[in-house]
């Protein structure tokens, strides 16, 4: 696939989501008849600009099928077709088709028979709303004659003169006549090339080129000329109806219609003064028109706009290429590592500051390019409103589905990979969540349910809160369960947070029946199995017929942290930095309380100790130093014992492998830099092994 094509694929996505949005929007109104224009106008012209961009590639089967649906909305927002909920659940399936036939065109691909059978639905559904008279796509007429005199001709007669920088902004003009020979037909074409100029002044990067032809449509002169706009300041276009101008594109522009012999007329600039219908010695000064706004100072106007193009500038870059260069920073980040080290062996106070100002300027250019790949969740969530409004449709209930949060920003490649748990989620949120609007009413509650999906920033970690006001969960189902299959003893006594964690047991599920969205003993486990391998943890809050409440909590990356350096024994180990509350050294009441209690008071607070010791079972003396690294997960902390600190450590994540991925306690590795492995504390797990043997204490 091409650049451009990928510039078409991403840009008809964009106006695919922006059109599915707006239609889900209208979905939620009380009524149709809140509908607004701008609503219709915002589909419309997603569907408009589709075509346009289709029509330059030469994608005919997407213009035609286009067509067909702006024409649609074009009698929808002239208010010659009502909007009625079966038409906007058509025009959502329209969205699905075309998003379809871009991908299968960009690809270069064909309909298979199941799309032909849906394409062809499709375009027998939307032509019950159409007008029998208007063509799908209109055909050019092949019986045609124009004749030499052109008084009685009853099309357009249309000029394209080129501004002299067309080449060098990478337009192709025949692009637009492709598309205008697709909704109408071109007749009797010229190429005027009056303003060229001697060979020996001709500059190959300048445009002189003007096109005139005659054209003929069934389109309206509105929807003829909104395909022009993209050229809006690359060329002039005037369009004639009966020797009447009805359309010009840039009039600041004015195209002359006289222009031959331009290096002429300066010679003859006084007796041709005169003359005032060619106004040939003028010719030169017109590309000047539009900087110049002379009502308002226009020698002042001019610099700001240069200003305000330099600003506006927007890269498109494959996240491939940002992939590539975040490993490259990565190797970059070990080898600086080895180098601070190395200049630490050989006391080179030169070469070590040296490194350290280095690392400084990796460190800056890996937040730089982070920064590149962190977007907005809110970009991504808003799909999910279409899967919320048809799990809805398909089990008979009224769901209110909101999104709170959406500019917070979270690594792309997190985002792309909590996409299919948070689908899961989702979906048994309205399946087995939400009650029907009848159970609700019962209940003293609004027919219509709610679902919210928040997300916020929390200690360096990112925070997705899935939360419902539906039936709650029964714990004591789930644990019934749980004994039936033989997941925990009968005589199990098990906390609430225990109950809940159970749900993420393979097999266990709390469905009445089994359907086709969920109930059938998978996905929970697998949801769990997906954000455990992002280090992340998941949640479960629930109280019946109040609703339920998932926590989801992510780090920021998964390429390099900022981590903290300690030994455990003869073993180096990382903690994320943002994950760290403070370092303190124990006294020895301290070590005292630590040995009896596992505890220590801090503050007027009982703070729960993790001997890393004995945690990874580690035989060896105490060492005569003794530290606590206090952690922080959500609103838990607990005091890690290690040996030693050695300080801040740029650490870039290495999975572990297979052998060693069901390490408890660990989350990956890294390369330090004396070339040892150091592994990276899984924090959470940590807090929670910690937290549990204290329930199991209190029992």
């Amino acid at each position: 696939m091409n650049e451009d094509l990928k510039l078409f694929l991403e840009d008809s996505e964009e106006q695919l989501e922006t059109m599915e949005e707006v239609l889900i929007d209208i979905t939620e109104l009380p009524s149709l008849d809140d509908v607004t224009k701008d609503q219709i106008n915002a589909v419309f012209r997603a569907m408009h600009t589709i075509k346009g961009n289709a029509g330059m590639f030469g994608l005919d089967e997407i213009v035609s099928f286009t067509h067909k649906a702006e024409s649609l909305l074009d009698k929808v927002r002239n208010d010659e077709v009502k909007l009625t909920k079966e038409l906007v659940d058509l025009f959502l399936k329209i969205n699905d088709h075309v998003r379809m036939l871009v991908e299968l065109s960009v690809n270069e691909q064909q309909m298979d028979d199941d799309q032909k059978a849906q394409h062809n639905e499709l375009l027998e559904a939307m032509k019950k709303y159409l007008d029998a008279k208007e063509p799908v796509v209109p055909v050019a007429d092949e019986t045609v004659v124009v004749e030499e005199d052109q008084a009685d001709f009853d099309g357009y007669d249309i000029t394209i003169e080129l501004y002299e920088d067309f080449f060098l902004k990478k337009e192709d003009i025949f692009a637009i006549f492709k598309l205008l020979d697709v909704i109408g037909n071109i007749i009797d074409f010229e190429t005027d090339v009056s303003r060229l100029p001697e060979f020996d002044k001709l500059d190959p990067k300048k445009a002189y080129i003007r096109f005139h032809f005659m054209y003929q449509s069934d389109e309206t002169l509105e929807n003829i000329v909104d395909n022009f706009e993209l050229l809006k300041g690359l060329v002039n276009i005037v369009i004639k109806k009966q020797s009447q101008v009805v359309y010009e594109l840039d009039p600041q522009h004015p195209i002359q219609s006289s222009p031959q012999e331009e290096p002429k007329p300066q010679e003859e600039a006084k007796p041709q003064d005169v003359s005032t219908p060619p106004e040939a010695p003028k010719a030169p000064e017109a590309p000047k028109a539009p900087e110049a706004p002379k009502p308002q100072e226009a020698a002042k106007a001019a610099p700001p706009a240069k200003k305000q193009e330099k600003k506006s500038y927007t890269l498109r870059v494959n996240s491939e290429k940002v992939d590539m260069l975040m490993n490259k920073i990565s190797e970059m980040v070990i080898l600086n590592a080895r180098l601070i080290q190395y200049a630490m062996d050989k006391n080179d106070f030169e070469l070590e500051e040296n490194v350290l100002k280095m690392s400084d300027l990796i460190e800056k250019i890996r937040d730089g390019v982070m920064n590149i790949r962190m977007v907005q969740v809110g970009d991504s969530f808003a799909k999910f409103r279409r899967i919320i409004l048809e799990t809805a449709k398909k089990v008979g209930k009224d769901v209110h589905f909101e999104i709170v949060g959406g500019d917070t920003e979270l690594d792309k490649s997190m985002v792309e990979k909590i996409t299919d748990p948070l689908i899961h989620i989702l979906r048994n949120s309205v399946d087995h969540g939400i009650e029907t609007p009848e159970e609700r009413v019962a209940k003293g509650k609004p027919p219509r349910g709610t679902i919210i999906l928040k997300a916020y920033p929390d200690s360096g970690m990112i925070v997705i809160e899935i939360s419902d006001d539906g039936r709650g969960i029964n714990k004591d189902r789930i644990l019934q369960k749980a004994i039936e299959k033989g997941i925990v003893p009968k005589d199990a006594n098990l906390s609430e947070r225990d109950i809940y964690n159970l749900m993420f047991a393979p097999g266990i599920s709390t469905a009445d029946k089994i359907s086709d969205i969920s109930g059938r003993g998978v996905g929970m486990d697998v949801v769990k199995k997906n954000i455990d391998s992002l280090r992340g943890s998941i949640d479960i809050q629930s109280e019946i017929d109040k609703g339920t409440k998932i926590t989801i909590r992510l780090p920021l990356t998964l390429a390099i942290i900022d981590g903290f350096l300690v030994k455990v024994a003869n073993v180096k180990y990382v903690i994320p930095l943002e994950l760290i509350k403070e370092c303190i050294e124990l006294t020895p009441t301290q070590k005292e309380k630590v040995q009896k209690h596992g505890y220590i008071a801090l503050r007027k607070k009982i703070l729960p100790i993790l001997d890393m010791k004995e945690f990874f079972e580690i035989k060896t003396d105490k060492s005569l130093r003794e530290n606590i690294v206090i952690v922080r997960y959500g609103n838990l902390e607990v005091g890690l014992l290690v040996d030693e600190f050695y300080g801040e450590f740029q650490t870039v994540i290495k999975p572990l492998g297979e052998l060693f991925e069901k390490v408890q306690g660990i989350s990956g590795g890294t390369i330090l830099g004396s070339g040892e492995v150091g592994l990276i504390f899984d924090i959470p797990r940590l807090i929670e092994y910690r937290i549990a043997l204290e329930l199991k204490k209190g029992e």
